[in-house]
């Protein structure tokens, strides 16, 4: 058998060496670079669950804003034909104005909540963006109550439209029932977010 001459078998193992050599290399920089994708990703999961739990924080937090009973004069100021409507209707639609002002005063921070969905759906599945209709559901029914109010006539004093005063106010102001709907509402969609997305935040190690 011909081995060829000496430094052509050095060569060969040489070469062979060498080409062994570049398959581990390359071997190992895809492992290294699935490890750093899988850490990125990781870490964006991370961050995309913080940022979603400080929104619906801050969310239930604007929504008692929104609420609360505690109302001033300048946030009914600039309410549409409001010079043009007698004194006592005046002052029942100025108060039920004031929600409308402070929702449409935080509808950026809702728009950009919301457009935060769509990352949150690509990355965790439509599931976990359900509370996100809910809020929207809760921010419409605030919405429309107030402004069945503000279309009630104060000069009728009967029992049927102080039953639906009544009922559309529990809705607008926080605190006008004993059991608060609303608030348990939000409560709720709290406890769903917290244990979808608190989960992935422990997992990742960023609080204990």
């Amino acid at each position: 058998m011909d081995w060829g001459s000496v430094p052509d078998w050095i060569s060969g193992i040489a070469n062979a060496a060498i080409a062994v050599a570049a398959g581990v290399a390359a071997y190992q920089g895809i492992q290294s670079l699935s490890a750093w994708r899988r850490e990125t990703i990781g870490r964006r999961r991370l961050e995309l669950a913080e940022d979603v739990l400080a929104d619906f924080y801050e969310a239930r937090d604007i929504l008692r804003w929104v609420r609360s009973p505690m109302a001033y004069s300048h946030e009914s100021k600039e309410r549409p034909g409001r010079e043009e409507d007698e004194p006592q209707i005046q002052r029942h639609r100025d108060t039920f104005y004031v929600p409308l002002k402070r929702l449409s005063d935080s509808a950026e921070f809702f728009a950009k909540m919301r457009a935060r969905r769509y990352r949150v759906i690509a990355a965790f599945g439509l599931d976990a963006a359900k509370p996100y209709e809910t809020v929207n559901q809760i921010k419409n029914r605030i919405a429309i109550s107030a402004q069945a109010l503000m279309r009630l006539n104060p000069h009728l004093n009967n029992d049927r439209e102080a039953m639906r005063q009544e009922r559309l106010e529990a809705d607008v102001w926080e605190g006008t029932e004993e059991e608060d709907k609303i608030n348990a509402q939000m409560e709720d969609v709290l406890k769903i977010v917290e244990e979808h997305f608190r989960k992935e935040i422990v997992a990742k190690g960023s609080v204990s």
